[in-house]
């Protein structure tokens, strides 16, 4: 498969399951059926469709409100001690395994369910209170250890991992020191028995399969907390000795492998990768042959299968019924996961739309950024208050001759998840009706006009106008998507030290009709790492991260730092502004997501004026910013950029045919344009005017674009 390839067939595979999802949903709350064939909805259902959805990125279509509603739904089946319990689902047994265990296995995913959804615990869990006392939790692992498991140390080291996350959990949510001493002494007791041969832990008579199966509940717990893996890469050399002739890890060959299994051996793996630079090349080439034997499991109707078997299997209880071949919400997790970890290492990054890393089950990196526990998504897990006043919006749309289009630009603001506190419109001295429909939305919209002056005047009118801490803008013949101010002021509240933040865009051209991204999601993710800003916002622009007026969400103290909009301007106020707060302000928040949508050469914007026109008032921007970038000791930085811009307009100014403007262009610039380039523009315009094609893609290389 060619590298683009993954991604395609990643992004399949994401929109099929959450079709698959959509389609176990009962009724219009947030109930689902385990699969298929399963008759009635219960807690673990609901719980994994929450993981899975958040894994893949379809959580993105779940509003604020409705988040918060699936978070109490999960909460509300939990007990006095702390379980989670759903008679409905605990009626009818299917596996022999202690009552706490079944419950606490089931807690584990509903907890981790109320975490991916943006919530927390709101009851301790009392039930690991004796496990607390000093050698308790000794003395209950060496009594398991003495008994005959059902199902081995495959279904044993469950337990042990329902109760290390169990006590984890306590530690997290209740800042519970007891909890973390047990979890230790556990870890420790763990280390006693874990067999040094082989990396695995074995009970009596399990073989090296099962081996690996309980080793992939245990070292989770010592990546998320730092602790060392001891002889775990003796654990990866067997594992990977354990592929079968098929590219899976079954016990049976040509039958679809085994869910569980593949999914450990793999996570087993990913982890072994991101640790042994030795064992790379055979990982990778170990994971290529998971890749194309696991598509067999792939279902029309988006679900992946347990195997091919046609038995009926359940997870430990009658309601929890689905047939192997057709599969669960459960195994198309599981798949998933398996799936998005091997096309990372053979790919060598993380495929799109990817959440990864929340839990213990989707550790892929050894514990990289992980801190006692707390994954790098999770680590502030209290719940966000929009309504707090440190987090007021005010949105700010100017407007001018936009009769057309400025109801869709409000009511994109007013459909939001999270209304702003107010809404703003500067009416530059409009001519037409805009002002009449303005005044049709009454209270929700402050009608503020003036007199023609530009719109970094009108911009400026809103910010004195508005009332509150933050201050978002959108022109008024752009609009938002629902989620624009929720995700960015959740973003503020976990990173409060950022004061601006801007998004991805959805780029419209009006020529045409075409929508595309502004910067494709992968690079976005690229670009971020495991961080949800940049550390500078002219590196981030220099690397094609897009923003404009519509996409910032600025804090008014930087307003009173770095001064208004420049009125003098016609073009170019955006950029003008972004630097001169990127000086003060290098770091800024960004949500690798399209939040809004920015309308190209709509009839009466500044984008529709002649090329020429707006070049030259850019220019001057430059010109301005290289004396303003050195007294702010950023003028390396700064002349990148440029570089990079200027490679952009000269390829903009070849494709439509201004040979003129480009070498007057790179003649202005001639001390920031490398000889490459010179060289190339002169030979571009030496020949034929091109069309699209391979001609089009060979200009952009040679300019390095």
């Amino acid at each position: 498969m060619k590298p683009d390839g993954y991604n395609k067939f990643w992004i399949d595979c994401c929109r099929g399951a959450i079709d698959y999802v959509n389609s176990l949903r009962v009724g219009s709350g947030h109930q689902y059926r385990v699969s298929n064939i399963a008759e009635k909805p219960i807690a673990i259902a609901s719980a994994t469709a929450g993981l899975l959805l958040g894994f893949v990125g379809g959580l993105r279509f779940v509003s604020a409100r409705s988040k918060q509603d699936w978070i109490a739904y999960l909460q509300s089946f939990q007990r006095e001690d702390g379980l989670f319990e759903d008679l409905i689902d605990l009626h009818e047994r299917k596996q022999e395994q202690p009552d706490w265990a079944l419950l606490a296995h089931r807690s584990r995913h509903i907890a981790w369910a109320i975490e991916s959804l943006g919530g927390r615990l709101t009851r301790p869990i009392a039930f690991v209170e004796p496990y607390t006392k000093p050698n308790a939790i000794r003395d209950w692992l060496d009594r398991l250890w003495q008994e005959k498991w059902p199902g081995g140390i495959w279904a044993a080291s469950n337990w042990i991992m329902d109760m290390g996350v169990l006590l984890d959990l306590q530690y997290r949510h209740f800042d519970d020191d007891a909890a973390f001493r047990s979890l230790m002494e556990l870890l420790d007791c763990l280390d006693e028995k874990q067999d040094e041969a082989s990396g695995f832990w074995f009970g009596c008579g399990d073989d090296l399969r099962h081996g690996m199966a309980g080793a992939m509940h245990l070292y989770p717990l010592y990546w998320s907390y730092g602790r060392e893996a001891k002889h775990f890469d003796r654990a990866v050399v067997h594992t990977l000795k354990l592929q079968q002739r098929d590219g899976l890890f079954g016990y049976e060959v040509g039958c679809g492998g085994s869910q569980c299994l593949d999914y450990d051996a793999v996570l087993i793996l990913a982890n072994g990768c991101a640790v042994f630079p030795h064992l790379r090349q055979e990982i990778r080439t170990c994971c290529k042959r998971v890749l194309k034997a696991i598509t067999i499991n792939q279902n029309p109707n988006g679900s992946f299968a347990d195997s091919q078997s046609d038995r009926i299997c359940h997870w430990a209880t009658g309601a929890a019924v689905y047939r192997a071949r057709d599969g669960s919400l459960w195994d198309t997790y599981a798949r998933l996961m398996t799936i998005a970890m091997a096309i990372e290492i053979v790919w060598g990054q993380r495929p799109v739309l990817i959440n990864t890393g929340r839990h213990l089950f989707e550790i892929s990196c050894a514990g990289a950024g992980w801190e006692k526990g707390r994954a790098p998504g999770l680590k502030h897990i209290t719940q966000i208050d929009l309504k707090d006043a440190d987090y007021s919006v005010s949105v700010v749309i100017p407007a001018y001759n936009i009769e057309k289009y400025i109801a869709e630009a409000i009511d994109s603001v007013l459909a939001g998840t999270h209304r702003p506190n107010e809404i703003i419109v500067v009416d530059d001295g409009s001519t037409d009706g805009t002002a009449e429909v303005v005044r049709q939305y009454g209270s929700k919209v402050r009608y503020v006009p003036q007199g023609n002056a530009g719109v970094s005047a009108a911009c400026n009118a809103g910010i004195k106008a508005a009332t509150c801490q933050w201050i978002a803008f959108l022109d008024g013949d752009d609009r938002w998507l629902p989620e624009k101010l929720e995700l960015q002021l959740e973003l503020l509240q976990r990173n409060k030290d950022l004061m601006w933040t801007t998004c991805n865009f959805i780029y419209r051209s009006c020529l045409d009709n075409s929508e595309l991204d502004f910067l494709e999601f992968g690079k976005g993710q690229e670009l971020l790492g495991d961080k949800e800003y940049f550390d500078s916002f002219i590196t981030a622009i220099t690397c094609g991260v897009g923003y404009n007026r519509g996409t910032m969400l600025i804090n008014r103290r930087v307003f009173e730092q770095v001064g208004m909009f420049c009125e003098e301007l016609t073009s170019g106020e955006d950029l003008d502004m972004a630097l001169r707060i990127s000086y003060h302000q290098a770091q800024i928040g960004y949500v690798n997501r399209p939040l809004a949508v920015y309308n190209w050469k709509r009839p009466g914007s500044l984008a529709v004026r002649p090329i020429r026109q707006r070049l030259d008032i850019v220019c001057n921007v430059y010109d301005n910013h290289l004396k303003l970038a050195a007294e702010h000791n950023r003028l390396d930085e700064f002349r990148t950029y440029v570089a990079w811009v200027i490679r952009r307009h000269v390829f903009s100014m070849y494709w439509n045919g201004q040979y003129d403007d480009l070498h007057n262009l790179i003649r202005r610039y001639e001390y920031l344009v490398p000889f490459r380039c010179k060289a190339v523009a002169r030979l571009l315009t030496t020949l034929p005017m091109p069309r699209r094609g391979v001609m089009y893609k060979i200009a952009r290389r040679l300019l390095g674009l």
